[in-house]
């Protein structure tokens, strides 16, 4: 299977990338590095485990999508009305309050 090539692709990447730190000259760097590619790996491992489970792995990713768009905009709408919850909102007028920057709310918004 493809996927199984795919994955065993990943997890080589990952080994390789830990045995670098052997001769890296920066071995903390090369360290940060393979955490990172890890964390891609269990996240692709997670993705693979959730799709096979899932029924309709697509519509259910779209509808977890959804509800949480809703629940970011829905707070960043909160935030504004209610002062207490984010105290630097009166002074600008845009959304902003969870991701903190309010073009990227406004992108999430578009894609979504």
């Amino acid at each position: 299977m493809q996927l199984d090539a795919e994955l065993g692709g990943v997890l080589g990447l990952v080994v390789w990338m830990g045995a670098s730190t052997a001769w890296s000259l920066s071995p903390d760097r090369s360290w940060q590095a393979t955490n990172r590619m890890l964390v891609y790996a269990a996240f692709a491992v997670a993705g693979l485990v959730l799709g096979s489970w899932l029924p309709r792995p697509a519509l259910s990713g779209a509808r977890a999508a959804a509800w949480l768009l809703a629940l970011l905009f829905g707070w960043a709408l909160l935030a504004k009305c209610v002062p207490s919850l984010y105290p630097d909102y009166e002074r600008v007028a845009r959304l902003r309050d969870p991701l903190g920057y309010w073009n990227e709310l406004g992108l999430l918004g578009a894609a979504g």
